[in-house]
């Protein structure tokens, strides 16, 4: 289109217009390439596998019954699992 436009084929505004189909399919790559990562994030979530050991993340797995003896025999709001 640019070479068009330097021999007269082609107008500013048409390599203009082709800029701006550039741009927008650009964008659109990058939006279906976002929708892509979130479908599969979304995917591990319903099938139960979005969790921190399937992800490889080296943090401390929740316990729930850890938690529940922690906090069993205390009032609603009035103390922390730790004690402060």
């Amino acid at each position: 289109m640019r070479e068009e436009a330097k021999v007269g084929q082609r107008t500013t505004l048409d390599v203009l217009n082709q800029q701006q189909t550039l741009l927008d399919a650009r964008v659109l790559l990058i939006v279906a390439q976002r929708d892509r990562v979130v479908a599969s994030y979304t995917l591990l979530s319903a099938i139960g596998s979005l969790n921190s050991k399937s992800l490889g993340l080296r943090v401390a797995e929740y316990d729930a019954a850890t938690h529940y003896r922690q906090v069993r025999n205390k009032w609603i709001g009035t103390d922390n699992p730790d004690g402060r």
